[in-house]
């Protein structure tokens, strides 16, 4: 699995855990419903800011870390 599939699924499980739809998600993060979509298939490289937007929205913290495998921790 890819780093951004990786992103992606983390942040779709963190957006139904707290209940809030794609949409609702777009509205609050003001990004546009292909973005959202597009990361959370893993199909775009989101940049800091966005995943930062993203995770205030879902009141996440993004933490990341490369071990010796260079995984997304």
């Amino acid at each position: 699995m890819t780093t951004k599939q990786q992103i992606g699924r983390a942040l779709q499980s963190a957006r139904k855990q707290k209940n809030i739809s794609q949409q609702e998600l777009k509205d609050l993060s003001k990004l546009t419903a292909n973005q959202i979509s597009n990361i959370e298939n893993g199909k775009s490289n989101p940049t800091i800011n966005t995943l930062e937007r993203i995770a205030e929205v879902l009141d996440k913290e993004i933490v990341f870390s490369l071990n010796d495998k260079n995984e997304l921790v």
